[in-house]
């Protein structure tokens, strides 16, 4: 098995001239968007990203919404579907194909659909954290070629089993299903099968092979994927990957100081934050605010006590970006630190008066250690009713 365990650890890198990257297209100074479609079926389109012209920050953000036969509306990026945008993290979930080999045992030949991805123009790389490489099959071994504008990088996975026995739901380490992890930065892919692996010798239960980028919490392995075609037909051909998304290619301080023009974060109490995986960066709102910090105005308070998020079990007073918390009459914070108010304990009158008679020249009382010898020494000096 030491051959298997070599292609499953294969990476090579190879250099290669800047061919796929382009200059980036400069950016409009963030509007007020109005009269924008801001849905389209069940997405929320968020500002930066906008329907057509005018409504998104530059071209790069511009989407497009169309109309299927059956009368619902898909979003898309180019020909890519868009399901989900998110402003912090600054996140999209987007629809890739998955890529395909079965072997014909009657016709004894093998037919094949494989797919690459080019993101290379826009604002979008894959997240190295939230996607997994995912190749499926009893006799497969797929190729992942990358690339993040100045790098190819090639890894492959290797899937394989002699029989159904050994193959387990959920499971993904090698026996009929093999998952890895991608680099940072990378804005292109391209999936390749080995023609050598084609499910010839394992055709009397499994046929088919799979491998595609994937959102891997979207991911869980079931063993029908090997005798069957579930794994695409469940999917209808298509999986959910993760895509960072960010501003520009300047880091915040180069773009804060030298494009006062085409600085994104225009809100008030708004942050700049640098991008992780590759370059640009995006923009939140401060602590105890929320809203959408590409807009003039777009960062409101949180009102802390209203949405019950201060833990504050006494009198919440909000304030703009944070909250006070007080104890009302009669009770006391536990500490200083505390949210939480305890009753303030009730002391009868004469125990109050012999405290006082019997202080020190500083009006500090000295407490003994004995507690029921000071209780007794109170009620002796106690007035008769």
């Amino acid at each position: 098995m030491a051959w298997l365990l070599l292609f499953h650890l294969l990476l090579t890198l190879l250099l290669v001239p800047n061919s796929l990257a382009q200059a980036p297209q400069p950016l409009a100074q963030a509007p007020q968007p109005l009269g924008c479609q801001t849905i389209c079926g069940d997405l929320n389109i968020t500002y930066p990203f906008g329907i057509g012209q005018g409504c998104a920050l530059s071209k790069e953000f511009e989407l497009n919404c169309t109309r299927n036969k059956n009368g619902t509306y898909n979003t898309f990026f180019f020909n890519v579907e868009v399901v989900n945008i998110s402003l912090f993290p600054s996140q999209a979930r987007i629809k890739t194909p998955i890529s395909w080999q079965c072997y014909n045992s009657t016709a004894k030949n093998v037919s094949q659909s494989t797919w690459q991805l080019s993101l290379t123009t826009t604002p979008f790389r894959f997240s190295n954290t939230k996607n997994k490489f995912t190749a499926i099959g009893a006799d497969t071994l797929a190729y992942f070629d990358l690339h993040n504008g100045t790098i190819w990088y090639v890894t492959g996975c290797v899937s394989v089993c002699s029989s159904l026995q050994g193959l387990f739901n959920g499971s993904c380490t090698g026996i009929g299903c093999c998952q890895i992890a991608i680099p940072l930065g990378m804005n292109y892919y391209k999936v390749r099968f080995d023609p050598n692996y084609n499910n010839s010798f394992v055709s009397s239960f499994g046929q088919c092979s799979y491998a595609v980028l994937i959102e891997a919490d979207s991911f869980n392995f079931s063993t029908a994927y090997i005798t069957t075609t579930n794994f695409f037909d469940d999917n209808n051909g298509k999986v959910p990957v993760v895509v960072d998304w960010a501003i520009g290619n300047e880091t915040c301080m180069v773009a804060q100081h030298n494009n006062s023009t085409s600085y994104a974060c225009v809100s008030s109490n708004s942050r700049c934050v640098d991008s992780t995986n590759g370059p640009g960066y995006f923009c939140s709102c401060e602590e105890g605010y929320k809203g959408n910090p590409y807009l003039y105005g777009g960062c409101t308070d949180i009102d802390e006590c209203q949405q019950n998020k201060s833990s504050c079990t006494g009198i919440c007073t909000n304030t703009q970006g944070s909250f006070i918390c007080s104890c009302p009459r009669g009770t006391h914070a536990v500490d200083n630190s505390s949210r939480d108010c305890n009753n303030d304990t009730r002391v009868p009158l004469w125990v109050k008066l012999v405290i006082e008679a019997s202080g020190d020249g500083d009006g500090e009382r000295d407490w003994k250690a004995d507690g029921e010898s000071e209780e007794k020494e109170a009620r002796d000096k106690a007035p008769s009713i």
